[in-house]
């Protein structure tokens, strides 16, 4: 089964890490992370990579860090990452996990196993984005 751009095997939960993420921001930054790569927040926050466009443009907006008059897209390919530093975002894990998994026992045990085992994983499925805590490398990126 594929839902987006990841590819879900049911039969033993495993999960097939992405082909591509996205992350959306001001054009002001690009002649910066084109010199480095895509950086952590100074904040320590780590990067929205979300799975599909219109996720990663409405994280951008709704999260208001800057101006987004000028926005750009850039598709991050999975295969330069390290996928270590993709963490589940701690509010959205949080609330998907009082809200569903506490009545759904299934829901539960999927978090569980995820959590050790994928946390990745389990972000994007539940917020469709995770958290990059470390420099995406510059090899990694495209502009779209």
């Amino acid at each position: 089964m594929k839902l987006n751009n990841i590819f879900i095997i049911e039969a033993n939960w495993g999960a097939i890490k992405p082909e591509y993420l996205y992350h959306c921001t001001s054009e002001k930054f690009l002649p910066f992370i084109m010199r480095g790569g895509l950086p952590e927040a100074k904040s320590g926050r780590g990067i929205y990579l979300c799975k599909d466009i219109a996720t990663a443009r409405s994280f951008a907006t709704a999260n208001n860090y800057y101006d987004l008059d000028d926005p750009i897209m850039i598709q991050i390919d999975c295969k330069y990452i390290d996928f270590d530093k993709l963490k589940p975002d701690p509010a959205m894990v949080g609330a998907h996990v009082k809200k569903y998994a506490m009545g759904d026992p299934m829901e539960l045990e999927k978090y569980k196993m995820y959590k050790n085992e994928a946390p990745w994983y389990f972000g994007l499925m539940i917020s469709n984005c995770d958290l990059y805590y470390g420099t995406v490398p510059l090899k990694a990126i495209k502009v779209l």
